[in-house]
């Protein structure tokens, strides 16, 4: 057999024996009964949920994603002399004076 030790408010003691003596258990029967449980279930063998206050704590949203202007391809020449003139493009090889 193992041995645990913990700390616990005395009160909080006094009223636990209270309720597993009803049931016909010791505080030491009762935390093995918890302890088997854990180990059958793989989990705590009850559900844990959060106080009332900090359920009705507003969680921080985080600020909006700014996002890139959509892509907005050229317009389609409409006129005729639209489609005459040349087409503008980026020439890397263009030499270009400074100054």
């Amino acid at each position: 057999m193992s041995h645990i030790q913990l700390r616990i408010d005395p009160e909080e003691k006094a009223e636990a024996q209270k309720v597993l003596k009803s049931m016909g258990l010791s505080v030491s029967g009762g935390i093995k009964l918890f302890l088997k449980e854990v180990v059958k279930q793989k989990k705590l063998p009850f559900e844990i949920v959060a106080a009332q206050e900090v359920i009705k704590k507003e969680i921080p949203r985080p600020a909006p994603i700014h996002t890139a202007p959509a892509f907005k391809p050229d317009p389609k020449p409409q006129t005729k002399e639209e489609l005459d003139s040349p087409v503008k493009t980026w020439n890397p090889f263009q030499q270009r004076r400074i100054g």
